[in-house]
């Protein structure tokens, strides 16, 4: 027990991805078509994976590589899955999806 509460063991679980917006190559974010939803990058049985997903990146600014723990407020994606592999895809599709045709440099 903790703090009165039964302890609640699930019997089945599932690999999660948390993955920050770490961009490998610098750009200036334009914006994203869509960031009211996710069916622009995933399909309707993808998005049954995405726990949560956060996007804060600012219109105009540059973003390139994580330089610090500060940089984890850009926001993130929460992905699971029964194959690890596929959550790491999903999730990387999503920040490969958030630099795609933006200005490089």
């Amino acid at each position: 027990m903790i703090e009165g509460n039964d302890i609640v063991l699930n019997e089945y679980s599932e690999a999660c991805v948390l993955r920050f917006l770490n961009f490998e190559q610098p750009f200036t974010y334009q914006g994203a078509k869509s960031l009211n939803s996710l069916d622009a990058i995933f399909s309707q049985p993808e998005q049954e994976h995405i726990v949560s997903w956060s996007n804060n990146l600012q219109k105009g600014q540059s973003y390139g590589p994580m330089q610090n723990g500060a940089d984890t407020a850009r926001g993130y994606i929460l992905v699971k899955h029964p194959a690890l592999e596929q959550a790491d895809a999903l999730s990387l599709r999503y920040v490969h999806y958030l630099c795609a045709s933006q200005d490089r440099g």
